[in-house]
């Protein structure tokens, strides 16, 4: 399939399969470890994630609602595509949100299996007094016991290829999101609702190597750093905490990365902060770039509006922010304000698959 013609993408097992055979060797994901950065690819995801379909339709789960909450790890990935490429249905939660209401979400979504590690273990503790209805629990850090299956052992012990693929408009996931006021609501998106925004983006994004930031239960990290991503065959070097974030600049020398307008206006004022040092030394183009790595020129921002003024003192300095508008019930890019459609102050065209209509100025 020519990359151009991505629209021909019907599902998560398809976007998996092809990637593995068009970009195999590639590193899907560089992360941190005890002993450096180590790195997974294209085909050592679809291995992984073959492996959890396979676990899930033996033990008579495929299609069974599972519910997963962790940190962005290479195997939170993998065990989210072996759930979706199985016919299952990904329910993805918040680590922020509070034991008793995840409790509930389980709940409330029919789950079956709880995919968690060893900082939720006092939800496990909770789910598994509270939700008879799930029966099956993993530890996806692999700190498991005799009630709890380790994520390393379900896919050593069903290395295979998977084979079936489910239908596009299959329920994929389902995505809570507090909005306004009450219960969250669950989002239900189907597996061509994902595909679509992961294709249809505007391509002057993803740069080759994108630093992750953005947590995979929120639709914006998952289509923008995950899906995005395996559409173009790129890299995701993971931070693994915010605090890190100057650090791993420098460690993984990446080009853009997804971010929401907070965390810009900080790495910005760190960033001017750095110029002002060298000040004499070196112009401040050359410090921010420096700053931030080497090799970085791309920020898109989600979630939030962006300051104009900000953005326009950003994209001074050499470094692009491009603003977007999305929604999670639209899975969730509505527009993006990239490349030869950029516009300062503005969100963007939107996508090729949204249609957008404007009321009373909104």
């Amino acid at each position: 399939m020519p990359q151009n013609n991505m629209t021909e993408i019907r599902n998560f097992k398809h976007l998996t399969d092809y990637c593995a055979e068009k970009w195999g060797d590639v590193h899907f994901m560089e992360y941190k470890t005890a002993a450096g950065v180590e790195a997974k690819t294209y085909t050592d995801l679809k291995a992984a994630a073959d492996s959890v379909s396979l676990y899930l339709e033996r033990q008579g789960l495929a299609g069974a609602h599972v519910a997963l909450i962790g940190g962005a790890s290479f195997k939170w990935v993998a065990a989210f595509m072996g759930i979706v490429n199985s016919g299952s249905v990904a329910v993805p939660l918040a680590p922020a949100e509070t034991d008793e209401m995840n409790t509930k979400l389980i709940d409330f979504s029919d789950s079956v299996v709880f995919i968690f590690d060893e900082k939720h273990r006092p939800l496990y503790d909770r789910v598994r007094r509270d939700v008879p209805s799930v029966k099956t629990f993993i530890a996806i850090d692999d700190t498991g016991d005799d009630e709890v299956l380790n994520i390393s052992d379900v896919m050593a012990d069903n290395v295979g290829v998977y084979q079936k693929e489910p239908d596009p408009d299959e329920l994929c996931a389902i995505m809570f999101t507090s909005g306004t006021t009450g219960f969250p609501k669950g989002v239900m998106l189907t597996h061509r609702n994902f595909i679509a925004t992961g294709v249809y983006i505007h391509d002057s994004y993803p740069t080759p190597r994108m630093l992750g930031v953005l947590p995979y239960h929120h639709a914006f990290g998952l289509t923008g750093n995950v899906t995005k991503i395996m559409v173009y065959g790129r890299t995701l070097c993971l931070c693994d905490n915010l605090q890190n974030v100057f650090a791993d600049l420098q460690l993984y020398k990446p080009n853009g990365m997804l971010a929401v307008p907070q965390m810009i206006k900080f790495m910005m004022n760190a960033g001017f902060q750095y110029a002002k040092s060298k000040e004499g030394v070196m112009t401040e183009q050359e410090a921010f770039k420096e700053f931030f790595g080497g090799e970085f020129t791309t920020i898109s921002s989600g979630s939030a509006p962006l300051d104009r003024d900000l953005n326009d003192r950003y994209n001074a300095t050499g470094i692009g922010v491009y603003n977007g508008y999305g929604m999670t019930e639209c899975a969730p890019i509505v527009s993006n304000n990239v490349g030869k459609f950029y516009k300062a102050g503005s969100v963007g065209k939107p996508i090729p698959c949204m249609q957008v209509r404007v009321v009373d100025g909104e």
